[in-house]
């Protein structure tokens, strides 16, 4: 390698090294400005600001288990004329313009020293990476441009593009099916351009799945959607539940005849059907009347079960009883005798008659 330059200007040598985790490395050197980098695979060799006493051979030494690779770098300092003691009219961007023309016959127009590759993108939303060499390396006028289907790439955070050392990329991350076209890298100096040109492919998917990944599935899933699962009993229409299907009748009556004494209690008991009526309706009555609401009378009707509790009697609930069972088609009922003897308060007869006489 070898390059040439004005005093005060950098320069940069870039060697690509294999492979890139296994190496010691060594350097020879007759200067100790001269700064060593090793990024990404490659050794960069940098002197900022060169003078005169730089100028020389330059020897890298690479080595590991395997064995030793070396390569020579050449510099070339040139002293460049004084412009500010020739005119002290001239300002900094002057000065840069004079500079660059001075120079200018050390400078060469952009090349490429490796082309831009095709790329496939085989994931979806995946990365896609572009790169090439080109030269010169330190021309600070150089401008790196790149396209896409001949316009400029739009600024967004996964495009992301690399110049330095002579080594340009580009990297798109993720990669959309409409990022896929020819990518262009163009190199522009005041010496010329070059450009050079790369297609990008990727899997394109649709956005929107509308025909059926499975078909037959599809009337499997329906069945089961369709199959209903009931926990408990199966029901089934009742229509007991809702209307009269018969008329009531007693099938057992009460009782013809009760007697007790007075302050006794009394049960009086019936059967009608049909038992789950639920239009079905009991009512008492006491020598045709309805039967009065008391604490001491104590009805009851469940499931065609019929019955009459009096806690205690009185002479007075001496009579008929009658229980009367009516639905929507229509009644039945069922009468008992009560008699309730009446005890005695005040005794007007002797206990003892012979005592008396």
């Amino acid at each position: 390698m070898k390059s040439e330059l004005t005093i005060e200007q950098a320069v940069n040598f870039l060697k690509t090294l294999k492979p890139k985790s296994d190496l010691i490395f060594a350097a020879e050197l007759s200067n100790d400005r001269v700064q060593i980098q090793i990024q990404h695979g490659f050794v960069v060799l940098s002197i900022n600001e060169a003078q005169l006493s730089d100028a020389g051979v330059y020897q890298i030494v690479a080595t590991n288990e395997r064995g030793t690779a070396e390569t020579t770098a050449t510099i070339l300092v040139h002293p460049r004329a004084d412009i500010l003691k020739e005119n002290h009219g001239y300002d900094v961007e002057d000065v840069r313009e004079i500079q660059f023309s001075v120079s200018k016959g050390q400078k060469q127009a952009p090349q490429f020293l490796s082309q831009l590759s095709d790329y496939h993108c085989p994931d979806e939303l995946g990365r896609s990476y572009f790169e090439a060499r080109i030269q010169p390396i330190n021309d600070p006028t150089l401008r790196v441009q790149w396209l896409k289907d001949g316009s400029n790439l739009p600024n967004a955070n996964r495009i992301q593009t690399f110049h330095n050392f002579g080594f340009v990329s580009l990297t798109l991350h993720p990669t959309y099916p409409e990022d896929q076209g020819v990518y262009t890298c163009v190199l522009i100096n005041d010496l010329g351009e070059a450009q050079s040109s790369a297609n990008l492919t990727t899997i394109a998917t649709e956005t929107l799945q509308l025909d059926p990944m499975h078909e037959d599935s599809l009337q499997q899933i329906n069945a089961i959607e369709g199959h209903e699962i009931h926990i408990g009993p199966i029901l089934h229409d009742r229509p007991e539940e809702f209307h009269s299907l018969e008329a009531p009748k007693v099938v057992r009556p009460l009782a013809s005849k009760i007697e007790v004494e007075e302050n006794e209690p009394i049960h009086m008991e019936a059967r009608i059907q049909p038992a789950s009526d639920v239009k079905m309706t009991v009512e008492w009555f006491h020598n045709g009347a309805p039967l009065g609401a008391a604490h001491r009378f104590r009805p009851m009707f469940d499931f065609g079960y019929i019955a009459l509790d009096i806690l205690y009697a009185y002479s007075e609930d001496s009579g008929t009883y009658t229980c009367v069972a009516r639905n929507e088609l229509g009644e039945a009922q069922s009468s008992l005798e009560l008699v309730v003897t009446k005890q005695v308060t005040l005794y007007l007869d002797p206990q003892h008659p012979e005592v008396v006489n």
